[in-house]
């Protein structure tokens, strides 16, 4: 029995370091393909002898091929998950029919013996592999948190990801139009009898946009296109919405803004645009835009997000038409 102790407690250490070891290491590198074996191999062994020690092949043996699972999902490599698992049920399958059918090794030596003094009292061995045992149920579930944790995070990442614009951090065309028609609902919703609530939007497109693309190469306008995209978040208030439609074309919702103030922030952010200029490779990029701008009331039956884009529209091929760099109201076009 002492054998058995010894060779428990072993294991149960290291299979615990090499779960420390690699936590810490997850920390500082994003591949450890060494301690990843190790703990595969670790897990594998854990199953196969406490499931072989105490002959509990069907009930700890596979309640921890699960666990299992959730174990090497934290190393993040599906291939080793399929492998590992395969090669366990192979394992505990031939050692059940050596056990329980051909009756060729001893069943459950661990315990072949009582566990209890004459007196009633359990035997110290048969309490460290109980503390033994309830310290290996507990780390597959701290992994499984982990695990469960990682999850989560690439859950949020893909969400994140598929709202936003990766190069400029804008959301992009999709989520614009998501959250400004829920915007406008929203208003509708709470607009008082008593009360004229404005909401506008802005289309921005980057004059000659493409010369910057063919002159100085992708790269540059990449930069530009970040270099905007920081201009319009840090001019704009917090209640605003700004988009990228695609390309070198913006999109943003102003909500509570008449056509008179819509004006004045669209001027405003091309101005910034006029006056600033982005370096790239040694060299400057100047920078100017073209905006076209709608509004309308809350209170309009008609009134709707998809509109007041195509009115912005509208008036943004008309400020091109004019020759660029300008801000064009639909307003004016009626």
């Amino acid at each position: 029995m002492s054998f058995f102790v010894v060779l428990d407690v072993l294991h149960l250490a290291t299979i615990i370091g090499f779960i420390l070891v690699g936590l810490v290491l997850r920390k500082y590198q994003d591949t450890w393909a060494w301690i990843e074996h190790a703990v595969i191999i670790s897990y594998l062994a854990n199953v196969i002898i406490s499931s072989y020690l105490f002959g509990i092949y069907l009930t700890y043996g596979l309640i921890y091929i699960a666990m299992g699972i959730a174990i090497i999902s934290v190393l993040g490599d599906v291939v080793k998950i399929r492998y590992s698992v395969i090669y366990l049920y192979i394992v505990i399958v031939v050692i059940s029919v050596l056990d329980f059918g051909l009756e060729l090794i001893p069943h459950a030596p661990a315990i072949s013996r009582s566990l209890y003094e004459p007196n009633g009292d359990p035997l110290p061995a048969w309490q460290l592999i109980q503390i033994g045992l309830l310290l290996y149920t507990l780390a597959p579930f701290y992994l499984l948190i982990i695990s469960v944790m990682r999850w989560v995070e690439r859950e949020q990442l893909y969400k994140k990801m598929s709202m936003e614009d990766s190069l400029t951090g804008l959301i992009n065309r999709r989520t614009f139009l998501s959250r400004a028609r829920a915007e406008v609902s929203r208003m509708q919703r709470d607009q008082k009898p008593d009360q004229i609530d404005h909401v506008g939007c802005i289309m921005v497109d980057l004059d000659h946009f493409k010369r910057v693309n063919d002159n100085h190469g992708h790269a540059a306008g990449d930069r530009v296109l970040i270099h905007v995209a920081k201009i319009m978040s840090e001019l704009l208030r917090e209640q605003d919405l700004v988009g990228r439609f695609g390309g070198e074309e913006f999109a943003i919702l102003t909500p509570g803004l008449s056509n008179r103030q819509l004006i004045d922030v669209a001027d405003q952010i091309r101005a910034a645009f006029e006056r600033s200029a982005v370096w790239f490779a040694g060299e400057q990029i100047q920078i100017t835009a073209s905006f076209g701008i709608a509004d309308g009331q809350i209170e309009s039956a008609g009134l709707n997000v998809d509109h007041l884009i195509k009115l912005a529209d509208v008036a943004l091929y008309e400020a091109k038409r004019q020759g660029r760099n300008r801000v064009v109201s639909s307003q004016s076009l009626a």
